[in-house]
């Protein structure tokens, strides 16, 4: 009797397995060719210039020890993040240097001012004058926003 029931018993736990990694393997199929789509979008300078007053658009201003070194108006592409919008619209003096690192874009550059761990100087950035959260790679500003990246001694 106990065989019988020992059976039974590994014979749901199968057919649970089963349904959980079907249900796994659908999930994939759906979401995974969108993941990788949105990490994979190439971004031209032409696709967030703005050609049009009545374009949605944000604002970036960099700031390098107080000094302004760039402002542009950055066009709203969906799907395209800060970093990769900033990275195709500045080009100037070595436009915007960064590396992926595990926690999204880390800038080391902006317009040839890079930051300096010597000097404790380092990017930060707001938007509409507050602090942001999130980076640069996981942020997509809205109309109208005004995004300032500073290059500035961080006291800790």
């Amino acid at each position: 009797m106990k065989d019988k029931k020992q059976k039974k018993n590994s014979g749901k736990l199968l057919w649970a397995i089963i349904a959980v990694v079907l249900i796994a393997a659908a999930a994939l199929a759906i979401f995974l060719p969108k993941m990788l789509e949105a990490d994979t979008k190439p971004v031209s300078a032409s696709d967030v210039a703005v050609t049009d007053e009545n374009q949605s658009c944000y604002t970036v201003e960099v700031y390098a020890e107080g000094e302004e070194v760039c402002k542009t108006d950055i066009a709203i592409v969906e799907g395209v993040n800060l970093i990769d919008a900033m990275a195709a619209a500045i080009t100037e003096d070595g436009g915007v240097v960064y590396s992926d690192g595990a926690y999204g874009a880390y800038i080391t550059s902006i317009c040839g001012h890079s930051e300096d761990a010597e000097k404790s100087m380092y990017w930060t950035f707001t938007i509409n004058d507050q602090y942001v959260n999130e980076g640069a790679s996981s942020c997509y500003p809205k109309e109208g926003d005004k995004v300032v990246f500073s290059l500035d001694v961080l006291t800790w």
